[in-house]
């Protein structure tokens, strides 16, 4: 029996979306995607968002989540083009949903103290 909304389990590697599922919910793949919730931001705009990111990291997690279908990179401009990254019709649904699920969560941490707890 399946509970409604999961994805059936495979015998080969748990779930079929684990990897789309684990990029989504990985502590960068969250906030990208909520911090490009607002519209389009260059690389350089993207990063001051997300303190304590490397270029690295972002450039990884960006290709992942341009891959998945959730971030479009655009690019503008005729000599030096300027690349804005933005989020897919996907992507703006998916961050409406992780935006209201971390809001979730922060009320239940100042309720609930020790789920905060490491």
């Amino acid at each position: 029996m399946t509970i409604s909304g999961m994805p059936e389990k495979s015998s080969s590697s748990g779930y079929g979306n684990q990897g789309v599922f684990s990029r989504v919910t990985s502590k960068w793949g969250t906030k990208t995607l909520v911090a490009l919730k607002d519209g389009e931001l260059r690389f350089s705009e993207l990063k001051k968002q997300l303190d304590n990111i490397t270029d690295r990291m972002l450039i990884k997690t960006l290709q992942e989540l341009e891959s998945d279908g959730f971030i479009m990179r655009n690019f503008s401009g005729t000599g030096s083009k300027k690349v804005f990254y933005n989020l897919s019709p996907a992507g703006h649904e998916l961050a409406v949903l992780l935006k209201t699920l971390t809001f979730w969560i922060n009320s239940y941490i100042q309720t609930h103290p020790k789920a905060d707890v490491k």
